[in-house]
C-alpha cells in the first residue's frame, strides 16, 4: 500500500496564504489603476466636465441661432419694406419727417426743485427753464 504524505510545516495553510497574497496584490493593482484613470485628464471626472461644457455650448449655440434667425428676418424686412427702413431711421437715428414735431420725454425728472429757485419759489421769467423756451 502506497500512502501519500505531505511534509509537515509550521503553517498548515501556507499555500492558501500565497494565493491570497496574489489576489490581494492583483486587487491593489486594479484599485490603483482605476483611481489613476479617474483622476487623470482622460478619466470619468474629465468626461463629466466635458459633458457639462457640451450642454452649455449647445445652449449658447441655440441662443446664437435664434439671434441669427431674427437678424435674417430683419434684413429681409429691410430689403422688402420701406416701413422697416423708416422705423429704424426714427428709432436709431432720431430722424423725423418734414412738418413733424419731435417731443422728448425724460425718464427721470430734472433736479430743479423749489429749493433751487430764488426766494419764495418764484422766477423772473415765465418759464423756469429758459433753454426750453421757443
Amino acid at each position: 500500500m502506497h500512502v501519500l504524505c505531505r511534509p509537515l510545516s509550521l503553517f498548515p495553510f501556507s499555500e492558501g496564504l500565497k494565493a491570497m497574497k496574489w489576489v490581494n496584490s492583483l486587487l491593489l493593482v486594479v484599485v490603483v489603476y482605476l483611481s489613476w484613470s479617474l483622476a487623470t485628464d482622460r478619466g470619468l471626472l474629465s468626461l463629466y466636465k466635458l459633458q457639462q461644457l457640451i450642454v452649455k455650448q449647445q445652449a449658447e449655440n441655440a441662443d446664437i441661432e435664434e439671434r441669427v434667425a431674427m437678424l435674417s428676418r430683419e434684413v429681409e424686412a429691410l430689403k422688402t419694406s420701406i416701413d422697416a427702413v423708416e422705423e429704424i431711421a426714427r428709432e436709431e437715428m432720431g430722424l423725423i419727417r418734414p412738418g413733424e414735431i419731435f417731443i422728448r420725454t425724460l425718464k427721470k425728472p430734472l433736479n430743479n426743485s423749489v429749493q433751487d429757485l430764488p426766494e419764495g419759489g418764484k422766477t423772473k421769467t415765465k418759464f423756469p427753464f429758459p433753454a426750453q423756451r421757443q
